[in-house]
Order: structure tokens, then sequence, then C-alpha cells
């Protein structure tokens, strides 16, 4: 597509010990058919072979690929704003790619595009779902790669209807498609908010849909990588508390929110949550608090909500049978013989 000077883009990924998958990535963005555009790597101290990647590129590509290196490691948010503020000059459009993600030849061009004919605040893209060999695992997930079939498509989005679709279907806005024009950057302060920890970028698309609107492409331009070893997965594993998540969700929760049906569908998802943290609890002999979890998330009003989620039925009734589990104290029983990866 013809683009003029103003049209430039900065391809913003950052990557730690992303060896595994970054030049995949790499490649996909350097074949990118919208061609005013540069990729700008920040390296968060990598040890296991990045740097040589981000060499081979650079050194291919020395007009088009730059990068920093942190000075020491950093969590995933201070890693995203040492990037941010440290981007090089002259980009009217940024996008946020992840590392170990692969995007379509037109995901950038198609961004624009939208952009400019509405003037939304960022735009994203749905996706396929991928594991660690790039294998599609959407049937595998029992995962449709598509805005949730009740939600009205349309170009742009405000933040009711955003936030009210999410208390039914969760979080589907794809963060590593996230491409906005760069005066959005200089709207939200802060960027990210530390008590939101790593569920800060929904509170930012969430501010930003209240600005300005967002739009999602829903077309699967991007697909996104479900390995063991990517950091939302890191930080679920043997979770204890709700999800950053829900501390995100919560923030933004009027009354009148409160009391539109969707909400149902949102505190059956709260209690899900609460059954998984139990278990973790109880691994952690940690009895009381789990039975607190426990009375909370198998309330009688979340059940028939609950049983319409996937798989809900079955974690309501493995919640009933951690609560037997507690009232008869046979918590050391459980701990033997029931282990789970969750």
């Amino acid at each position: 597509m013809e683009v003029s000077k103003h049209d430039k883009v900065c391809i913003a990924v950052p990557v730690y010990n992303g060896a595994k998958t970054l030049s995949t990535t790499l490649q996909s963005l350097v074949d990118q058919d919208y061609k005013n555009f540069e990729i700008f790597i920040c390296d968060n101290s990598s040890t296991d072979g990045t740097d040589k990647i981000i060499a081979e590129y650079e050194q291919k590509y020395p007009q088009l690929i730059s990068h920093i290196v942190n000075p020491v490691v950093l969590n995933g948010e201070a890693n995203w704003l040492y990037m941010l503020s440290n981007l090089p000059g002259g980009a009217n459009y940024i996008a946020l790619f992840h590392a170990d993600d692969i995007y379509e030849p037109t995901i950038i061009s198609e961004q624009v595009a939208v952009l400019k004919a509405t003037g939304a605040g960022a735009a994203f893209t749905v996706a396929n779902l991928i594991d660690e060999r790039g294998n599609n695992i959407n049937r595998q997930m029992k995962f449709t790669p598509f805005l949730p079939a009740d939600f009205e498509i349309k170009d742009v989005y405000g933040f009711d209807e955003i936030y009210i679709s999410i208390l039914k279907h969760h979080n589907y806005i794809k963060t590593p498609s996230a491409f906005f024009p760069f005066e959005t950057l200089t709207k939200q302060v802060p960027l990210f908010k530390k008590e939101f920890k790593s569920s800060a970028d929904l509170d930012l698309w969430l501010r930003i849909a209240k600005t300005n609107g967002i739009s999602i492409i829903n077309k699967p331009l991007l697909r996104y990588r479900i390995s063991a070893t990517q950091g939302s997965q890191v930080l679920s594993k043997g979770r204890t508390h709700l999800a950053d998540f829900f501390t995100v969700m919560d923030s933004h929760l009027t009354e009148n929110l409160r009391r539109h049906e969707n909400a149902k569908w949102y505190e059956a998802m709260r209690a899900m949550n609460y059954i998984i943290c139990s278990y973790h609890l109880i691994r952690l002999n940690n009895s009381l608090e789990a039975l607190q979890m426990l009375k909370q998330a198998l309330n009688a009003k979340h059940t028939r909500y609950i049983f319409k989620i996937n798989g809900g039925y079955k974690q309501y009734a493995f919640g009933w049978l951690m609560y037997l589990v507690l009232k008869l104290k046979f918590e050391r029983f459980f701990n033997r013989y029931v282990v789970l990866d969750m």
C-alpha cells in the first residue's frame, strides 16, 4: 500500500530469554506488507542467546531494526515502561508486540487503516492460538478466534460495550496486538498502574476506551502462543489470591454496571478463581483461608452461571470435594493423593 512519511510505525518488542521464538517473530514482522516502519527491541538482560539473534537481525536489516538492553532484569510492566521511555522518535504509530507470537503480513497495514478511518485510541485484533511448536490449537483449547457471538461488530467500541462484554467472556483483548497513535501514550498517565500488576495492560485499554474508544479487528491477524514458560502461565501457577484481572475489573465496576446481567457471569468467574486458589492454599496447608474462599465460591447464587461456563460444573464439583476434605480434616490424605497442574 502507498504510505507517506507521516505514517511511520514503530513496532516495539520487549523480550526476555526469547531465543526459542524470537527469530520467527522478527521474520513475521520483517515480512509485513506495510513498509514504512521500524522494529525496536528491548532486551530485558536475557541470558539464553537472545542477544545473538538480535545482532543477527540487526546486521541483516540495519535500517529496520535497533535495540536497547535493560541494565537489570525488570518485571513485565517495568520492562515495558523502560522500553516506551526510550523509543526512537519520528513514529506516528506504536505497536506493542510480543517476542513469542507470530504476526500475519497484513496486521500493520490493517491496523493503520482502521485508526485512520475511525480515529480510535487503539486498535487490536483477534488471534489464533498456537502451541510451543507453532501448531494451531484452537480446537484443542475449544477456542474460537473471533469476537464473542453476542458482541455487536462495530468499528469503534466505547468503555461500556467492552467492559460489559468482558464481564461475561473474560478478557479477550489480545495485548500482543496493541497498536495506537503516539499521542495515546501522552494522554494516559500513568501508563501502567502498579496496583494492577500483571493486568495493568487491561486497565490501560479500558482507560483508552473511556477517552477515545478502541477498535478490535474481527480477523485473526495474530498467532498467539500458549506455552508453559510464558509470563501469564508462570504467574498463574500456584496462585493463592484472585487473579489481577479481578482487581482491574472491580476498580471500574460501578453500581450501574454491577446490576447488569453480565455481572452474574463475572461473579461466577470469580467463584471459579476462588476454587483454584483454594486448591493451592490446601497444598500449602493453609486450610482456614482455603475454607473461607470455598464458602464464597460455593455460594448457591453462582451455580447456574458456573455450569454454563466451559468445564464449570467439574470445577464446582471439585470445589465441593475440597470443602468436604477440609470439614472432615482429610487435608493430609488429599495432598498425598490429589495432585493437579493448575
